[in-house]
C-alpha cells in the first residue's frame, strides 16, 4: 500500500516579497617579514543591506510559526586584523603565537512600513530579539526597573519592592561586537601542540531559565540575603515631604523569602533582572598530535606516513561573575525563530557541548 502525504510549510511569506540586495566596499593590506616569521593582515569594510528579508515571530494561532518579511535597511561596518608570529624556529623546535581581532557594528537605519520596532522572536512575556530603527542589530527587549533621573531603582516606599511601569525597553545588544582569538602551535621533532582561545564581548544576553529557577527557590540569587529582609541595592523611593526621590537605606523588602523571590511584579516578570553580559572566555580548541617517524615505518611498504591525534573542542568556559546560568552560546534562537532571534536562552533547547577525540591518520 502506497500512502501520500502532504504538508503544508510553517512559515507564511509576504507577497510581492523582493530580494535583499547588499552593496559593500572593503580595502586592506596583507603584509610578511623576515622569512614569513612574521605576518600582518588588515581589513576594513562598510555594507548596506536594503530589503532585508527577515523570518519574525508570529502568534502560532494564526496556524503558523513564522513570517518571512522584508524587514527595512541596515547598515554596519568594521575591521578584521591578523597578526602571527615565530619566535623561535629551529630543526627541532618551531613555536608560532597568533592572533585575530575583529570589530564589527550594525545598526537599523529604517524598518518597512513605517514601523519603529520589529520583533525577531521571543516568549510569551515579549522579552525578545527585536530591530529597532536607529538602534544595533539585533537587541534584547523586555520589562525593566523604574528608574529616578540619576538611574537609581524605583521601590515602594511602604513595601520596599522594586518598581516597573511594564514597557519594553532595550535591555542590551544582542550580537557581539568585539572577537578576539588568540594561537599557540608547538612542534618539538614529531610532536605538535595546537591551542586556540577566543575572547567575546559588547553584548548581553536574556536568560529566561533564570525565572524558573527563582520561582522554585533553586536559583542562587535567591539566597544572596540568606532570604533576609534587604534594601534594593541602588535604590531610591519617593517622598511626600520633600517631593523627591530620598536615597533608599532602610527600607527593606517586605519579605526576603519567597514572597519577593518568587513573585511576578516585584521580580520574575522584570526582565531586566535575567539580563546578563554575554562575555566569555573560551578553549575553543586543544590538540597533541604524533607523527611516526618515517623510520619505523620503512620496514613495510604499504602504510607511508602515520599519525595519532587527542583532540578536544570547548574545554573551558570563563563568564563574568554575573553570569550564574550558561554558556552565552547556548542559544534558545532555533527554537523562537528559525535562528533570528538571538541573544536569548531557555530551559527548552540542547545543552552546550564539550567534544573529547582520539584520531588516528594513515597515508598509503
Amino acid at each position: 500500500m502506497m500512502v501520500l502525504v502532504v504538508t503544508v510549510g510553517n512559515d507564511l511569506v509576504q507577497e510581492g516579497l523582493k530580494p535583499e540586495i547588499t552593496t559593500s566596499f572593503e580595502v586592506g593590506f596583507e603584509s610578511s617579514w623576515l622569512n614569513n616569521r612574521i605576518s600582518a593582515d588588515f581589513t576594513y569594510y562598510n555594507n548596506k543591506t536594503v530589503d532585508n528579508t527577515v523570518l519574525t515571530g508570529v502568534s502560532t494561532t494564526t496556524g503558523f510559526s513564522g513570517y518571512l518579511t522584508n524587514a527595512g535597511i541596515t547598515s554596519g561596518y568594521g575591521i578584521e586584523s591578523k597578526l602571527a608570529v615565530t619566535p623561535y624556529r629551529s630543526n627541532s623546535w618551531d613555536v608560532t603565537l597568533g592572533g585575530n581581532y575583529a570589530y564589527m557594528e550594525n545598526k537599523v537605519v529604517e524598518i518597512s512600513d513605517n514601523l519603529e520596532v520589529l520583533s525577531l522572536g521571543g516568549f510569551s512575556d515579549l522579552t525578545g530579539s527585536y530591530a529597532v530603527a536607529g538602534e544595533n542589530f539585533p537587541v534584547i527587549m523586555g520589562t525593566a526597573y523604574s528608574r529616578d533621573p540619576q538611574g537609581r531603582i524605583i521601590v515602594d516606599a511602604i513595601t520596599g519592592y522594586p518598581t516597573s511601569d511594564g514597557t519594553l525597553q532595550v535591555l542590551g545588544d544582542a550580537a557581539p561586537n568585539h572577537i578576539l582569538g588568540l594561537t599557540l602551535d608547538i612542534r618539538w621533532k614529531d610532536l605538535s601542540f595546537h591551542t586556540l582561545a577566543e575572547y567575546r564581548t559588547g553584548n548581553e544576553i536574556y536568560n529566561a531559565g533564570g525565572t524558573t529557577f527563582d520561582f522554585t527557590g533553586a536559583g542562587v540569587n535567591t539566597v544572596a540575603y540568606n532570604r533576609d529582609r534587604f534594601v534594593i541595592p541602588n535604590s531610591v523611593y519617593w517622598d511626600e515631604a520633600s517631593q523627591s526621590y530620598v536615597e533608599n537605606t532602610n527600607v527593606t523588602v517586605r519579605d526576603g523569602g519567597a514572597g519577593y523571590w518568587t513573585m511576578g511584579d516585584p521580580r520574575t516578570d522584570i526582565a531586566e533582572n535575567y539580563v546578563t553580559s554575554a562575555a566569555f572566555w573560551k578553549i575553543r580548541e586543544m590538540s597533541l598530535t604524533y607523527r611516526v617517524p618515517a623510520s619505523f615505518l620503512k620496514s613495510q611498504k604499504v602504510i607511508k606516513a602515520a599519525k595519532v591525534s587527542l583532540q578536544g573542542r570547548n574545554l573551558f568556559l570563563w563568564t563574568p561573575a554575573s553570569n550564574v546560568y550558561t554558556d552565552p552560546e547556548y542559544s534558545a534562537a532555533n527554537s523562537l525563530s528559525n535562528g533570528n532571534a538571538i541573544g536569548l536562552t531557555s530551559l527548552s533547547q540542547t545543552p552546550p557541548s564539550r567534544y573529547y577525540g582520539f584520531s588516528i591518520g594513515l597515508t598509503f
